[in-house]
């Protein structure tokens, strides 16, 4: 897929997709910035867009999964802080212990 095939059948589904990333991600991201990432992954991926049979479908499967992994990422990062900061709250106690 070109650059011309792109703009014209990919690039106005972000005002498309948008909605539901400021559904799914509530505020987590900014949405702007989700589907700026969104049209680059699909950008970087455009030789495999060409022959798809419902590219409308895959965006929309390719931004939610995107959210998705956000939101589990997120996830993550707040578990490991949130162990780090148990760990550093017991290393004070065993201090003044």
């Amino acid at each position: 897929m070109n650059e011309k095939e792109f703009n014209h059948s990919i690039l106005p589904l972000a005002e498309r997709i948008y909605p539901m990333i400021t559904r799914i991600l509530n505020g987590l991201e900014k949405p702007e910035d989700m589907v700026q990432d969104i049209m680059l992954k699909l950008w970087k991926g455009r030789d495999n867009l060409k022959n798809h049979p419902n590219l409308v479908g895959f965006v929309f499967i390719t931004a939610k999964n995107h959210c998705l992994d956000v939101i589990k990422r997120k996830k993550l990062s707040i578990q490991v802080y949130d162990q780090v900061v148990h760990d550093q709250a017991q290393n004070e106690q065993n201090h003044v212990e």
